[in-house]
């Protein structure tokens, strides 16, 4: 016996992660027996590629009204997360470059140095932004990925106009292409953390649901 074809599961997860707790089940059961219903008439392939539509559509739709309904506690969650981004991605260089200088690597070991004051600042700072994004997840319970993606979205737009600051003063695109992918690192590591948060989240009530029934 054959075993039903299942829905992508990515576009399914997409749409868990935007579905209020409430309307979770009502959502997601109406998309799967959609696709069963495409799959049964239209074929396999189609009813892949409508789920894919239909969830993107989804997370739109859920996104627009989110930050409609709940705009005020969405913003506010947002702007403590920029200033918290603002401290804690910092911190850790911060924190690098005292234990360098602490045990004098620079003088004793330098390539050891260079490589830390490159690369380990770098990693440094992603780890300071993904834990940024997942205090803010974790403010805006039930609205995780609300959050961190107005937050992520912000930043993606400060860092594109800073871009184009910098390149008409200064008028030398390298900096900027070099800032512009570090802007959009950090924005999908803020994005991320969110999803880490939200998914946790999902699987306790999923959990304690069950426990219930």
């Amino acid at each position: 016996m054959m075993s039903p074809v299942q829905p992508p599961r990515v576009a399914i997860w997409m749409v868990r992660l935007f579905t209020p707790d409430k309307e979770a089940e009502s959502i997601i059961g109406d998309l799967l027996e959609e696709f069963r219903y495409f799959t049964n008439n239209s074929g396999v392939s189609f009813a892949r590629k409508w789920c894919w539509r239909q969830s993107l559509n989804s997370v739109l739709h859920l996104f627009g009204s989110a930050i409609r309904q709940f705009w005020r506690s969405i913003v506010v969650v947002a702007v403590a997360g920029f200033f918290l981004l603002r401290f804690v991605g910092e911190l850790f260089e911060h924190m690098l470059f005292a234990v360098l200088r602490k045990y004098q690597v620079a003088d004793h070991h330098f390539g050891i140095y260079v490589l830390c004051a490159t690369y380990g600042a770098e990693i440094a700072h992603v780890i300071g932004v993904f834990l940024a994004g997942f205090v803010v997840a974790l403010l805006a319970k039930g609205k995780e990925m609300f959050a961190t993606l107005t937050l992520s979205i912000v930043l993606c737009g400060l860092a594109i106009i800073a871009s184009g600051v910098m390149l008409v003063k200064n008028g030398d695109d390298w900096l900027v292409w070099r800032l512009l992918p570090w802007s959009f690192a950090d924005c999908c590591t803020i994005a991320v953390a969110g999803a880490i948060v939200r998914t946790r989240r999902l699987r306790r009530l999923a959990i304690n649901l069950h426990i219930t029934h």
